[in-house]
């Protein structure tokens, strides 16, 4: 009996950074890898990946996935592919968060604008960047939120114009070619609302024309059935794209070296505030409760929270007579582990007060550092990361 031999090859491969991470990747491990992202292929991709004949893999170790295609020998250096990508097809994949803190260290909006996704894509067009490090964000040093992100919309898209439209003149342009005419043009006071069912489309971008002119991009996301998308990863099967970027050579073929996609998350910096506040039985309280003016300001002025990093720094910028408040001189890297930046030691923060000339009397010790949990975002130019300490 002969023996069926079936090659699956690699593809390409996708991993996903978080620099808030100590490894770069995701919150660390002693067994298995965890991460804090899924990524899933869209309902078009999975029929796609069963008509090509490829196979999706993921990767926990780098956060990201493999795709692997069946091939059926070489041409050259080259491995074939069994089944041709055909004219248009392309691979997406959704991106979903599994907490809401990835809002929070990552360097993301806050919030984030509403019905829109981030948005990766292998036609950034920098011929520049590695084939082993292809960033699939705009900008080679990462993901930017106010660039790299899309308008969403589900089943139903609904547009509001500025200027009345006359029908037939306005249409949705599906990525395939597909055309969709409005569901509902209603022309009133001189503006137009526009309503477009898009269920009979696949997942993919979409442009809004009118009179032929682009209105806005935005991408069809489908039903979601409940699933919170945070971005989508579309990419090109197309052997047209730039060298580096391309995932199959003409003549369905492969390259010896095959892409390696990244998208790499910077870390969000926030001035953080330490909040002390006192009870009316607190030793601090009862120092300065009878203290003048002056006299309460020089006492105040002894108190401080130090570290021992030189870059992180902080100063006074309030009191009461119940709180003081510190923050930092400049905003500070959200980490998962911090480290002083002169000594390979972790970052300590203590509550100091300089009674004297010398060393300090330390009234609380190892401050915490601030929780990703919840951030201040209400100034966006200015995110806080608020801790507070009761004395």
């Amino acid at each position: 009996m002969n023996a069926i031999h079936v090659k699956y090859s690699t593809l390409f491969s996708l991993g996903i950074r978080q620099l808030y991470y100590a490894n770069g990747i995701g919150p660390g491990y002693r067994i298995s890898p965890e991460t804090d992202m899924d990524i899933l292929p869209t309902e078009a991709t999975v029929n796609t990946l069963r008509r090509l004949d490829m196979i999706f893999k993921r990767t926990d170790r780098n956060a990201g996935f493999t795709l692997l295609a069946n091939t059926i020998g070489k041409s050259g250096p080259n491995d074939v592919l069994r089944v041709a990508p055909g004219k248009g097809d392309r691979l997406s994949f959704f991106i979903l968060f599994k907490k809401a803190a990835s809002y929070h260290y990552n360097l993301l909006p806050m919030p984030m604008p509403a019905n829109s996704l981030l948005y990766f894509s292998n036609e950034v067009g920098d011929g520049a960047a590695p084939r082993a490090n292809l960033h699939l964000s705009t900008s080679a040093n990462g993901v930017d939120g106010s660039v790299d992100l899309i308008k969403s919309a589900g089943p139903v898209y609904r547009y509001n114009h500025n200027t009345t439209i006359v029908p037939g003149k306005a249409r949705v342009v599906h990525r395939s070619g597909a055309v969709l005419l409005p569901e509902s043009l209603i022309n009133e006071n001189g503006k137009a609302a526009l309503v477009f069912n898009l269920l009979s489309l696949p997942e993919g971008r979409c442009s809004l024309l009118v009179d032929g002119v682009t209105i806005e991009a935005f991408y069809y996301t489908g039903p979601l059935d409940g699933l919170k998308v945070a971005g989508v990863i579309d990419l090109s099967l197309a052997d047209v794209l730039p060298a580096n970027y391309r995932i199959v050579e003409p003549a369905k073929q492969l390259a010896p070296a095959r892409p390696a996609f990244t998208i790499s998350f910077p870390n969000r910096k926030t001035i953080w505030r330490y909040v002390v506040q006192m009870q009316s039985s607190s030793p601090l309280y009862l120092q300065m409760k009878d203290l003048n003016p002056a006299d309460k300001i020089q006492f105040l002025n002894t108190l401080k929270i130090e570290s021992n990093d030189p870059n992180v720094v902080f100063t006074r910028s309030a009191a009461t007579d119940f709180s003081i408040v510190f923050e930092s001189t400049q905003p500070i890297a959200l980490q998962e582990r911090y480290l002083a930046s002169a000594v390979n030691d972790p970052l300590h923060i203590n509550f100091n007060r300089y009674p004297g000339p010398g060393t300090p009397t330390v009234l609380r010790a190892s401050l915490p550092y601030p929780s990703t949990d919840m951030i201040n975002a209400l100034n966006p130019n200015a995110v806080l990361s608020e801790i507070f300490l009761t004395i």
